[in-house]
């Protein structure tokens, strides 16, 4: 071989090695670019409102199913979020709120998202943001009672709780056709919530009809969040239940919640103390002569009436102090009847240290309380 053809066989060996060099770079460029495409990427806004739309945006590389767990910065899980997620970007509605619709405390959460593909295949990521402040907004609207009795309407309330103190709050009240019969705005000026109190008066000397009513209570800066129940008036309060013999009015171990739910719906017998929390004593005999057996503050314990002997009530309590049992008499214009309101009641274990929801005799969740623990000096 001469040394011209050397030299053409160099120049050939040496553009190949640049044509290979070309070509590995290509494909480590277009694997990176494959790689950065199958990542799965989230975002939110930087700031996020509680009682406030906004969105979640979603970056996925492939069909799936996305988990999204909000974690604030103690690792504590608000929200467990489930949603069906396309290839590309996807766009998820939130308000700022937990799993109940409580609202989060300000300060920095995260989403940490999941996506599984069909074949099993999982991209994990995590977005990072704050919960600053919320819209002024109703967290909820709760009524005295279903029914507003027009010749005690003064008893009738709405307790209102909103986001922010010194919220103004519409209240609006509809017939069965929708038109509107009453309006008013309160401003929620107690950390604490107000009681909106309506006597079912439209003005002076006009009062609502009886009938069927709708009742809504909203933010004026935020009407999204409505709370919205029914209503109905009557003209005369029913006649008080009269005292005679109750029965069980504490539920036993075993008991099922048609049974519990049974006791949760009779009426309650209360010692009247016209507003106060003044201590009664009960007797051993029905006179004021006998011997007392213990006292009983009113309005504090249901009394189980075992029977009624002339003017006296034979009946068993529960020391509010103590949680002891007593046994005695106490005359019967002491006592007073309530009826229950008939969609909710709530059973407390003090053994288990639960706390159990009923909704119209369903049971509906169960959640852990501490009921506290007498110690001496503070009962």
């Amino acid at each position: 071989m001469n040394q011209r053809s050397m030299r053409r066989e160099t120049g050939t060996g040496g553009a190949a090695r640049v044509f290979g060099l070309l070509l590995l770079a290509l494909l480590l460029l277009a694997a990176g670019r494959a790689g950065a495409e199958e990542k799965l990427k989230v975002s939110l806004p930087e700031t996020v409102k509680g009682y406030t739309p906004c969105k979640i945006t979603i970056q996925s590389p492939a069909d799936g199913e996305a988990v999204l767990r909000l974690v604030d910065a103690k690792k504590n899980c608000w929200l467990i979020r489930r949603e069906n997620v396309a290839a590309g970007e996807n766009k998820l509605d939130w308000d700022g709120l937990g799993a109940n619709g409580e609202r989060m405390l300000a300060g920095p959460f995260r989403f940490e998202v999941t996506v599984t593909t069909a074949e099993g295949k999982e991209y994990t990521a995590t977005a990072k943001f704050n919960i600053n402040a919320t819209t002024p907004s109703v967290v909820y609207a709760l009524p005295s009672s279903d029914t507003l009795y027009l010749d005690h309407g003064e008893r009738w309330f709405v307790e209102v709780y909103t986001t922010v103190a010194d919220c103004l709050v519409a209240m609006e009240v509809r017939d069965e056709a929708g038109k509107t019969v009453y309006t008013r705005e309160e401003t929620v000026d107690n950390e604490g919530g107000i009681s909106i109190r309506w006597a079912g008066s439209l003005n002076n000397s006009k009062k609502i009809k009886p009938g069927n009513y709708t009742v809504s209570v909203w933010s004026k800066l935020n009407k999204t969040y409505t709370v919205t129940f029914p209503l109905t008036v009557e003209e005369k309060t029913p006649a008080a239940p009269e005292a005679g013999p109750t029965g069980p009015i504490i539920p036993e171990r075993g008991m099922s919640d048609e049974e519990i739910w049974e006791i949760m719906m009779k009426p309650s017998f209360v010692i009247d103390g016209n507003g106060s929390f003044l201590t009664f004593d009960l007797y051993s005999l029905p006179s004021s002569d006998s011997r007392p057996v213990g006292t009983l503050r009113c309005a504090l314990q249901g009394l189980e009436i075992l029977n009624t002997v002339g003017d006296w009530a034979h009946v068993r309590a529960w020391s509010h102090e103590g949680g002891y049992e007593l046994i005695g008499y106490i005359q019967l214009r002491k006592l007073v009847a309530y009826s229950p309101q008939k969609q909710y009641g709530i059973l407390v274990d003090k053994r288990d240290q639960t706390l159990t929801l009923f909704e119209y005799g369903k049971r509906i969740a169960t959640v852990p309380v501490s009921t506290g623990r007498k110690t001496p000096g503070n009962s």
